[in-house]
């Protein structure tokens, strides 16, 4: 019998018009692209787990605050150790560290175990296997998230796909 895990993660999902903004900010990295329908936020990334939970994760979604989450992606960043540019906010707005906490908050009544609770540096990989920081941008992107996600990580010859397993709208 096959034990049957998904790599799960919550995130916020870019709208069409903000995800050609990030593909813009690509230009002149190296180290594998983000593909443009794989541009997220982190929430909470929930690693390895028995798809037996994937019900109660879409009720802990269900939960989750509505408020739309507006923010600045302003601060290009490296992250050396996994060699990954990025993009994220210099300073992580209020409603976003709520959804964050409500994220926590929601995962431990359900008692889920997973990885790196404590650490969140919000950020949108632009490039994994990089050798460098995005270069500084003119302008930054206004970024209005409307979307929350529970999503699937797939494995694929070229890094992995990610699939939308439910969905809710944040408004105001």
């Amino acid at each position: 019998m096959s034990h049957d895990t998904r790599r799960l993660f919550f995130a916020l999902w870019p709208s069409p018009h903000i995800v050609s903004r990030l593909q813009a900010l690509q230009a002149g990295l190296d180290g594998r692209l983000t593909h443009p329908q794989d541009f997220h936020l982190t929430l909470a990334f929930l690693g390895d787990q028995p798809a037996s939970v994937l019900a109660v994760l879409q009720q802990v979604l269900s939960r989750l605050p509505r408020l739309a989450v507006p923010m600045l992606l302003d601060t290009p960043g490296y992250f050396p150790g996994p060699r990954v540019a990025w993009v994220g906010p210099g300073q992580v707005p209020d409603r976003l560290a709520s959804l964050r906490a409500a994220v926590v908050e929601e995962l431990a009544k359900v008692e889920l175990v997973w990885p790196d609770r404590a650490s969140f540096r919000p950020h949108v990989t632009l490039a994994r296997s990089s050798q460098r920081a995005p270069a500084p941008f003119a302008q930054s992107i206004a970024w209005t998230a409307h979307q929350c996600v529970l999503a699937h990580s797939r494995p694929a010859a070229d890094g992995a796909k990610y699939e939308i397993v439910q969905s809710i709208t944040l408004k105001g």
